[in-house]
């Protein structure tokens, strides 16, 4: 019988995964925001509909790390709803240092997060 665990993120998306059967008690390390020890983090587009529509803000989504440095989980776990779908896909394609946060017994998770800003304030910065 295989065991799970259940996690309910931002009260709209739930994710069921399972437990390692080698060790079910591994510990967890959570970095908090890992934007800075990220190798590469491919862009997200600003989805046309989002950016027709005015919306803008700041997507997090937890990611869950191995050992190689890869994203093997995403969720999002807050944002506006037309900007989740491209920031998870990108989040998917980060790379981290393998080993990142120094433990080879631990499973490694923390937050990407990523900003999608007005037209106009876009502007001012590179003015």
């Amino acid at each position: 019988m295989r065991a799970f665990i259940l996690a309910i993120f931002s009260c709209t998306c739930i994710v069921a995964f399972p437990v390692s059967q080698s060790n079910p008690h591994r510990k967890t390390v959570d970095l908090g925001e890992i934007n800075k020890q990220a190798l590469t983090i491919p862009l997200a587009s600003y989805p046309p509909a989002a950016r027709a529509a005015g919306i803008y803000g700041i997507v997090k989504v937890r990611v869950w790390i191995d050992k190689k440095g890869e994203v093997i989980r995403a969720v999002v776990v807050a944002g506006p709803r037309l900007l989740r779908r491209v920031t998870l896909q990108s989040a998917k394609g980060a790379k981290f240092p393998p080993n990142v946060g120094d433990c080879d017994a631990c499973h490694v998770t923390g937050f990407l997060v990523y900003t999608f800003a007005r037209e106009e304030l876009r502007r001012k910065k590179n003015e």
